[in-house]
């Protein structure tokens, strides 16, 4: 016997029969069903929402392209007006940024698989060299990203992966040409009013 028909047979094993009841029985299963496999609202972030996310994350995904080949990697950044601030060592990304600027940033809460906020970016990468002429753009990278629980860890990692002896340091940041981003909250659907049988 098919699961539909078990379903049936228990719901007039509840009911008894009284038709008024059976169908105020399967409306409240429905709802629990919607509320289980479909209660996901989705909605646009404002562009003042994403900026709030980004200020207090500080973790989230970079991507670049070189030759029509993409690459994504974690990011640490610090998040201040238009820019998003990282730091580095010379790699893979930073050889694929210099050659082709133009970048994405993608940003996410999670708490749930229906409760979310997620952030999308797309930008220019500007290197912060260690020169005299940027040595104040370095200092403020820096002193934006020390607020930042663990933010020198990917890159040191990187580095000790290649090699024993230190590299430099890299700072750079990314100026934000768009920005956009949505929401997901749970999604009650609403109650199934009860009809009287005429």
């Amino acid at each position: 016997m098919g699961s539909k028909a078990v379903g049936t047979l228990q719901i007039h094993a509840e009911c008894g029969q009284n038709p008024r009841e059976e169908v105020e029985l399967v409306a409240q299963r429905v709802a629990t069903m919607l509320r289980n496999e479909f209660g996901m609202l989705i909605t646009q972030l404002t562009a003042e929402e994403c900026r709030e996310l980004l200020a207090r994350t500080g973790l989230g995904h970079l991507g670049c392209a070189r030759n029509n080949e993409p690459y994504v990697v974690p990011m640490y950044f610090a998040y201040e007006s238009d820019y998003l601030y990282g730091f580095s060592t010379f790699g893979r990304k930073i050889e694929w940024m210099r050659a082709n600027p133009k970048v994405c940033v993608e940003v996410e809460e999670i708490a749930s698989h229906n409760s979310w906020a997620s952030v999308i970016i797309t930008g220019q990468y500007q290197e912060l060299p260690n020169t005299a002429e940027h040595s104040s753009g370095r200092r403020h990278a820096y002193t934006l990203l020390e607020q930042r629980t663990l933010w020198w860890q990917i890159a040191k990692a990187a580095g000790e992966i290649r090699t024993t002896q230190p590299l430099p340091t890299i700072f750079y940041r990314i100026h934000i040409d768009t920005i956009s981003g949505h929401r997901a909250a749970p999604d009650e659907p609403p109650e199934f009013s009860k009809r009287r049988l005429r």
